[in-house]
């Protein structure tokens, strides 16, 4: 009888570690697929990145501020992987650059310009292919403020020349006026959770949109009616999110508020405080019920 028990257990024992090495061996197979399957950071393309030439339109520690963040915001996209040189090419010429490049291993060359027109600045790149010497795509960003080129300028940029994969927006706020409305608004738009909020003038922010409150009238005046006095104000503004991408609105809308409270139970902060909470509210109801939050999340993937 103890033997026959003794050949039980060890025919289970068999069986168990059987069972443990397949489902070892299967594990191992799944682990190797995925591993193998997984695109790797190498097979993004290349692209020699040269910054902006020597020039006068700009001040020179703009212009660096600029090389720095477009070579961030270029890595942001997570579609190319950038490269530089040591030293400043010599030339302008595309055969000159498609060297360059090649000599870099890269399959393309960003080359930039900068002018002072009479609106602002006006930055031109252009995506070289190092193969055939030729242009395969170019953008341009106009009207800019120098401190836009440091800040703003680099990731929209980036997008417009090689895109950017679908993923939550950073939205930069800024407002035109000195309401409170703005901040109001960021965070509302922040408490969805949905995208990343930041003031528009953050340095190390990469944006990809910029949602402008623009203030055209703020008002509190005292009214007399009958025997009492009111303070009636008005507040007219407009509240609008750009793409940076290619400077498209993807939302805009404008609230016409009025409040009137009676003076001798009130105050103006406490209208102006009631004016720009009923715009914010006005704003968001429109903002959501036209799915601006599901464009802004990206692919939550």
């Amino acid at each position: 009888m103890l033997a026959r028990e003794q050949r039980v257990n060890a025919g289970a024992g068999m069986v168990a570690s059987c069972q443990r090495r397949c489902v070892i061996r299967a594990l191992t197979i799944i682990a190797i697929v995925l591993v193998l399957g997984r695109p790797a950071a190498a097979d993004k393309p290349r692209v020699l990145v040269l910054p902006l030439p020597a020039q006068t339109a700009v001040d020179p520690d703009l212009a660096r501020a600029f090389d720095a963040r477009f070579l961030v915001a270029l890595e942001d996209t997570r579609r190319v992987t950038t490269v530089t040189l040591e030293d400043e090419l010599e030339c302008t010429t595309p055969k000159c650059l498609a060297e360059a490049g090649a000599a870099a291993r890269a399959g393309a060359v960003v080359a930039l310009s900068i002018v002072r027109e009479r609106d602002g600045l006006t930055i031109f790149a252009t995506l070289l292919d190092t193969a055939t010497a030729s242009p395969s795509r170019r953008a341009e960003l106009v009207r800019l403020s120098p401190g836009e080129l440091a800040t703003t300028a680099p990731s929209a940029l980036a997008r417009r020349l090689i895109g950017a994969t679908p993923r939550a927006a950073t939205v930069g706020v800024i407002e035109h006026g000195r309401s409170g409305a703005g901040a109001a608004l960021a965070a509302r738009l922040a408490a969805l959770r949905s995208f990343t909020v930041v003031p528009a003038d953050r340095a190390d922010a990469t944006l990809t949109h910029r949602a402008e409150v623009r203030v055209t009238q703020l008002s509190i005046v005292t009214r007399r009616h009958h025997v009492h006095h009111y303070l009636d104000g008005v507040l007219v503004a407009s509240f609008a999110i750009v793409d940076l991408t290619d400077n498209r609105v993807v939302f805009t809308k404008t609230v016409n508020i009025t409040v009137s409270r009676r003076a001798r139970y009130s105050s103006d902060a406490e209208v102006s405080a009631l004016l720009v909470e009923a715009a914010v509210q006005d704003w968001m109801t429109a903002f959501l019920a036209a799915r601006t939050e599901t464009l802004l999340k990206g692919d939550s993937k």
